[in-house]
């Protein structure tokens, strides 16, 4: 008999089938495996390939507040140019306002640089450069695109390869959603179970399922 230990059960295969054939043990314990990942409720939809990219989430949100202007930046560290990754409205009515760079961002990209974003309201120019200025630029969060870039926030992503990682539901007052959070060390991926409500609070919950792990890589 032999007998292989995944994701806290065992899978028993008796001694004839282990000397039949090394490849059916083999896909029986990946049958086994697949058998650990969490399921994702019926109700649940894809999260659309368009969110694949955390600049198309930006580019998709519509803050509550109609805002004379604004724009979001991504600033690149070492005094690398900044990059316009969407800007809406009238830029001439801040032509005359002192513009002021911050020097931390709502979401940060290790190594690279951090996107920022600069509105004009009552007669001022505002920034957003970490959750809470982020929370009050949007509003309410009332579609996909904010919930996710509020979940970007705290480093949750969608995983459009895995369901576990790209689905979501919209309930009277939140949105509820399966995302991912990449670990460098070692590299690995974590599946999470996440909800947003509408005010922008988020909680999420780790299920403790883990995949493309590589306990040999740390790149932290």
């Amino acid at each position: 008999m032999v007998i292989v230990w995944i994701c806290g059960d065992f899978c028993i295969l008796n001694q004839k089938t282990a000397s039949f054939n090394m490849k059916y043990i083999l896909l029986i314990v990946a049958i086994c495996i697949l058998s650990c990942a969490p399921k994702v409720e019926k109700d649940f939809k894809s999260v659309p390939t368009q969110f694949d990219t955390l600049e198309n989430i930006i580019k998709a949100i519509t803050p509550s507040k109609k805002y004379i202007y604004w724009e979001c930046i991504f600033k690149e560290y070492l005094d690398k140019p900044s990059r316009t990754i969407i800007n809406y409205g009238d830029s001439s009515r801040i032509k005359h306002l002192k513009y002021y760079v911050p020097l931390e961002g709502f979401i940060t990209k290790n190594w690279i640089g951090y996107y920022y974003i600069a509105y004009y309201d009552n007669n001022i120019l505002k920034y957003v450069y970490d959750t809470k200025s982020l929370q009050e630029f949007i509003g309410r969060a009332n579609n996909l695109a904010e919930a996710l870039l509020i979940a970007e926030t705290q480093h949750l992503s969608v995983d459009l390869k895995r369901k576990v990682g790209s689905s979501y539901r919209q309930t009277k007052d939140s949105f509820e959603l399966h995302l991912s959070k990449f670990h460098l060390c070692p590299m690995q991926t974590e599946a999470f179970k996440v909800s947003v409500d509408t005010l922008g609070n988020l909680i999420a919950r780790s299920l403790n399922y883990f995949y493309n792990v590589n306990e040999n890589i740390c790149a932290d």
